[in-house]
């Protein structure tokens, strides 16, 4: 299954849906939604062994004295939030079935803070602590931190 907001933006990327694709137009900050996706991809493959969140932003900006709500929202939304939403809903569905392996994608921005940065370093640091804490609730492999 591969989600994006557009079914158009999903089809130009990757051709048409087929028996071995099935695309879920989603917006992955509305868990309603994050939710029915996982429905339709429990309903067609009967499970979810592999989860890669790899939705993500980024915003060169302002001091973090100057940082606008709407910077900070953006970047918290696109990059923890919506990991927050797909971990809720499959977390548990995989857990009740024995095991799978969730792919979170970090950034190097995450282990230092960096000048004009400081909204970006904050949410792409939030991804790498929310792995850390499935991994020590649930036992999961090491956590790997994508540089980007």
């Amino acid at each position: 299954m591969l989600i994006d907001l557009k079914r158009e933006d999903l089809e130009a990327a990757f051709g048409p849906e087929n028996e071995r694709r099935l695309f879920a137009p989603t917006n992955l900050l509305d868990q309603a939604q994050v939710d029915a996706a996982t429905r339709a991809a429990v309903e067609r493959y009967g499970r979810i062994d592999v989860v890669c969140n790899i939705a993500g932003g980024f915003r060169m900006g302002e001091p973090i004295h100057q940082t606008s709500d709407r910077t900070w929202d953006f970047l918290f939304d696109i990059n923890a939030r919506s990991l927050l939403y797909a971990a809720r809903s499959v977390v548990p569905l995989m857990i009740d079935a024995g095991g799978g392996k969730i792919v979170n994608v970090g950034a190097y921005g995450a282990k230092k803070g960096v000048a004009h940065m400081g909204s970006y370093c904050a949410a792409k640091s939030s991804v790498i602590r929310m792995t850390e804490d499935a991994r020590a609730i649930h036992g999961a492999a090491v956590p790997v931190t994508g540089l980007s």
